[in-house]
């Protein structure tokens, strides 16, 4: 390489060492911090990204599963599970090389923008100067906003925080796409300049795969050429506003096909699309005010934001409108003048508008001001560039004195950021009211109820645990807690959770649920009973109602069941759900005489082909073949295309010793015309055999049977032994 070459490379060279080295300072005691918060959701709970083989039928599966559809950054998460498991380390290195690029995009982006902006005016940025373009402050200008950008502890929830990878991949791939716009598409013809708007394409499409905080990147652009480029020249925009139309076009298609799914969303929010706006008002003043006094007491991973109800309530949301309009009145004022700190204003509102618009996402996270920053280190050099030359040297002392004091909050944000339980002890001391302890108590609970999901019910006990600690007064967690410790068997401390979870939200029915349920399971029947009456007067649903007496039947406990049902129809006798539900568990637990009571009780009211049916099988079960009969021919009466009914009386038409009502034959008729439809069906197939023994076609029989047997095989040995039972009884007539 030539020596001129080298000399101009050397200076990069190390401004790059410099801006690793420090960065990697302030981030030194990030590597072992542990899983926090959407971690859980996004890839530590999320199977579909536990790749133990690099197949690509599981990639393309994994990269679209989870919470989120940005499969470039969940691709990274597959990979750092297929190289490291959930060992945190290569995570966070992951994290901070993508930070680390990134801030030297940074470096290269404001040294081009630097040297863009001194051709055109043929000064360093001052107009008034009358200087040739400075190399040497250039450098020291990009250092310095590179640095800033690096160093800012308001970027530490992007790099610090994993799941976070997702905004500094999108932000990385739109710095890249813009530096590469200005290095082979700007001043480039033919094909380099269609290969350049290729690979800017490229790292587009791959910022919107990471996150879609990516798209306004045509805009960004183009507002760079404007601002920059062409120095604000309305003409220049009046001919070159055709390429917003593409962009735009695809932004209101996007909006319309979403609206009825945020329309949806909003539904589960606790603000409107409308009051969402109005809030973001305010948060985009705030997040700046974040940038410019990133104090420790000011960050908080659960920012918490009152929400505004119209431009008056309260007032700061109209002072926050007529400070963002003033603000961009000032930086469309200031374009032609002062370029760079124009671009910045314009960049840092341009790139918070789609978190900050009608989306209904949460009000308010440092994350989302990780991309903008980059327009406040455009403001950083312009202001270094316009102080007079004999000032400079201070200026940079002091520049440096900056970012070394943002390094040290970086790292003290960090050490925060270390163990999860310091994370959250901050939100509790900064937050401190009801509602943030139950959103992250909520947050904590949900990874227990993800891995209850999957049958880790013993896993997820440490997340409810440390959601108690975190929001001691979250009902729901102590339930959901005390439901895991039922599916492990655990009476005891699951009644304890209950306890807890109705002593903190009495009125919460499905809290006496779960008491009910473990209480019963402990044979402390009067307990349960008392439980279940608080469930009866609370619950709005008669699903609600049967939770528990299905529970107990799923575990052979119908006469538990049953007691329980009768006190919820004793208390709703107008309710016929509730009343079928108990002949159904009637049924299930063998109380075939109270079920026929129940059964003609309800005919009485509402006739229909199932309860006839159900009278009918309790019936049968009690010996009384003629009236089961009997019923079914009702249930056929009703619902004649019903196949159920038709096995069933087929089986008692063709089985039943009652000389009076036995008709095998017909029996015959109906189990052929079913197994038409399903030749398969053993059930069906063992009537034909019992109709056609009764017919006295013993080796038809026979040959039923063997069917049956053939297509058993060895999956259900008891049905097996039934109709092996049935073949020799056959043989030996």
């Amino acid at each position: 390489m030539p020596r001129d070459a080298q000399n101009r490379l050397l200076p990069h060279v190390a401004c790059a060492l410099l801006i690793l080295g420090c960065t990697g300072l302030a981030y030194s005691n990030s590597f072992d911090a542990g899983f926090v918060y959407d971690d859980f959701q996004n890839f530590v709970d999320n199977p579909a990204v536990h790749w133990f083989e690099l197949q690509p039928e599981a990639i393309r599966e994994g990269i679209f599963a989870g919470p989120t559809r940005r499969p470039v950054a969940i691709f990274t998460y597959g990979l750092n599970y297929y190289f490291g498991r959930l060992d945190v380390t290569g995570y966070h290195v992951f994290n901070f090389a993508v930070h680390a690029a990134n801030a030297l995009t940074v470096y290269a982006l404001l040294f081009l923008t630097a040297g863009l902006v001194a051709n055109r005016t043929g000064s360093n940025g001052n107009e008034s100067s009358g200087e040739p373009p400075n190399q040497r402050l250039h450098i020291a200008g990009a250092l310095l906003g590179a640095l800033f950008f690096a160093l800012h502890p308001l970027q530490t929830q992007s790099v610090t925080y994993v799941v976070q990878r997702m905004t500094s991949m999108a932000a990385g791939f739109s710095l890249a796409a813009l530096c590469l716009y200005i290095v082979a598409v700007r001043e480039s013809r033919g094909i380099r300049r269609a290969l350049g708007w290729l690979g800017v394409g490229t790292l587009y499409l791959l910022g919107v795969g990471s996150k879609e905080i990516a798209a306004p990147l045509p805009y960004g652009i183009w507002l760079y050429e404007w601002v920059i480029g062409q120095r604000a020249d309305l003409a220049w925009a009046r001919r070159r506003v055709l390429w917003l139309v593409p962009p735009t076009l695809v932004a209101i298609a996007g909006f319309v096909w979403l609206y009825g799914g945020l329309q949806a969303e909003f539904a589960t929010r606790d603000f409107t699309m409308s009051e969402r706006a109005l809030t973001q008002l305010r948060v985009v003043i705030y997040y700046a005010s974040l940038v410019l006094l990133p104090l420790p007491s000011r960050q908080n991973l659960l920012q918490l934001t009152p929400t505004s109800h119209s431009l008056l309530d309260p007032l700061t949301t109209l002072l926050s409108a007529v400070g963002l309009v003033t603000l961009l009145g000032f930086a469309l004022w200031l374009a032609p003048r002062r370029p760079l700190s124009a671009f910045g204003i314009l960049w840092f509102f341009l790139f918070l508008a789609l978190e900050s618009s009608v989306l209904p996402l949460e009000m308010i996270y440092e994350h989302r001001t990780y991309l903008p920053l980059f327009g406040a280190c455009t403001i950083l050099l312009d202001a270094l560039l316009a102080i007079p030359e004999r000032h400079r040297g201070s200026a940079i002392g002091a520049g440096a004195a900056l970012v070394f004091a943002l390094g040290c909050l970086s790292w003290m944000r960090n050490d925060v950021w270390r163990e999860p339980g310091r994370i959250w002890a901050d939100v509790y001391a900064k937050n401190g009211d009801d509602r943030a302890l139950l959103s992250v108590g909520w947050a904590v609970e949900g990874r227990g109820l993800r891995l209850a999901a999957q049958g880790r019910n013993r896993d997820a006990l440490v997340h409810y645990r440390q959601a108690a600690q975190i929001a001691p007064h979250y009902a729901r967690n102590y339930r959901s807690w005390g439901e895991s410790l039922i599916a492990l068997g655990r009476m005891d401390p699951a009644i304890t959770r209950f306890r807890k979870a109705v002593e903190l939200d009495p009125e919460g029915w499905a809290s006496w649920d779960g008491l009910t349920l473990a209480l019963a399971q402990q044979n402390r029947m009067p307990e349960a009973v008392t439980a279940y009456r608080e469930v009866v007067a609370r619950a709005k649903h008669t699903e609600d109602l049967v939770r528990t007496p299905r529970s107990l039947i799923d575990r052979s406990e119908g006469l538990r069941a049953i007691e329980l049902l009768e006190i919820a129809v004793r208390a709703r006798p107008n309710d016929l759900e509730l009343r079928r539900e108990l002949l159904r568990i009637l049924m299930r637990a063998g109380e075939y005489e109270t079920a026929v009571i129940h059964a003609r009780a309800l005919l009485g009211h509402s006739p229909s082909g199932q309860l006839h049916g159900q009278l009918g099988l309790a019936l049968w079960e009690l010996g009384h073949a003629g009236q089961a009969i009997e019923q079914f021919e009702a249930a056929l009466a009703l619902e004649p295309e019903d196949e159920r009914h038709r096995a069933n009386l087929a089986w008692m038409l063709a089985s039943t010793t009652e000389a009076s009502v036995a008709d095998p034959a017909r029996a015959l008729a109906i189990a052929r015309e079913l197994l038409e439809v399903d030749p398969t069906d053993i059930d069906l197939l063992e009537t034909a055999a019992t109709a056609l023994g009764r017919l006295g076609r013993r080796t038809d029989a026979i040959g039923q049977l063997d069917r049956a047997l053939d297509i058993v095989g060895t999956t259900a040995p008891a049905t097996a032994e039934r109709l092996e039972s049935r073949r020799a009884e056959l043989l030996s007539d």
